[in-house]
């Protein structure tokens, strides 16, 4: 367990890094950019960066408290501020992607062709694409799990990158064709190509985020019984990471985050799964089950092994 430890500080640290490099400083230095050049592109990167700040400011926090607990359980009050922040950052983000989009259609209508990009732009730009990239394959490496905030936040990367790559395609075009005005108004359209994108995104974490915040939280009885049959079987599996519980009207729901040894077959690791379900169940009948694989076993399970 102690590993799983070690795995959410070095998170902690990366994910801290995210929310100073990609949130706070880049906040900063897009909204310089939008003053500098009067471009929308980077207007949209401004309001992207707004909700990068917040979520990453969220996920730094949950990760640290996760990294200090020493009961390895979910914190429902944590999850509930997760919820709630993940909510409200990305609402906000969506109204201003609202507005954006009106102004994005009234540029289009009235073309300024007096936007130009300098050096600054294009290469803060790249760096932040090639910094995206380094932070997806960093957090890769260093999760043993399927964490789902480390998912989130190679999400929101991937995100980032891709909205700045398609921001250069528009700004080097611009920039080769100065007197188009047909190529003024492709910087519009791609625009509201990238607020459609970032709109679209945000409705399933908006989705998930409801949906928690609808759950109520269980009583202590019920941790106690989930460690109980942890610790009866503790010789069944290699490694546990965090349980979830939750109730949504009379049904308790667990998530058990846990991984067996790798020399298990599919057969055998479904097997245990079964047994540790089964004793829980005997002890929570109304109990709807979900162990997630962790590690090497996951992909044991997958391929049928």
């Amino acid at each position: 367990m102690m590993s799983e430890k070690n795995d959410y500080r070095a998170l902690f640290r990366i994910t801290l890094m995210n929310f100073l490099i990609t949130g706070v400083l880049a906040l900063g230095f897009m909204t310089y950019l939008y003053f500098s050049t009067g471009s929308l592109l980077f207007l949209i990167q401004v309001v992207a960066n707004f909700g990068s700040t917040v979520t990453f400011g969220m996920y730094a926090l949950v990760l640290k408290k996760q990294a200090d607990n020493k009961s390895y359980a979910y914190e429902y009050g944590l999850g509930k501020f997760e919820a709630i922040s993940t909510f409200a950052g990305f609402i906000i983000q969506d109204v201003n992607l609202i507005i954006l989009a009106v102004l994005a259609v009234n540029d289009f209508i009235h073309v300024d062709m007096d936007i130009s990009f300098g050096f600054l732009a294009f290469a803060y730009s790249s760096a932040v694409v090639l910094y995206d990239a380094a932070v997806i394959i960093i957090l890769k490496k260093k999760s043993r799990s399927d964490n789902g905030i480390v998912k989130s936040q190679i999400v929101d990367c991937f995100n980032e990158g891709l909205q700045l790559a398609v921001t250069l395609g528009a700004m080097a075009l611009v920039t080769l064709f100065p007197d188009s005005m047909g190529i003024y108004r492709f910087q519009y359209i791609i625009c509201l190509v990238i607020i459609g994108y970032c709109f679209y995104v945000s409705l399933e974490p908006i989705k998930t985020s409801v949906n928690s915040l609808l759950d109520k939280c269980t009583d202590e009885k019920v941790a106690q019984k989930i460690l109980k049959v942890l610790a009866v079987n503790f010789e069944l599996y290699e490694l546990f990471e965090t349980y979830h519980t939750r109730v949504s009207a009379s049904t308790t729901f667990i998530d058990l985050f846990i991984g067996y040894d790798d020399a298990l077959t599919a057969r055998e690791i479904l097997q245990r799964n079964a047994t540790i379900e089964g004793d829980i169940r005997k002890l929570i009948p109304d109990a709807v089950i979900n162990c997630i694989l962790i590690g090497d076993s996951a992909d044991t399970v997958k391929q049928g092994d």
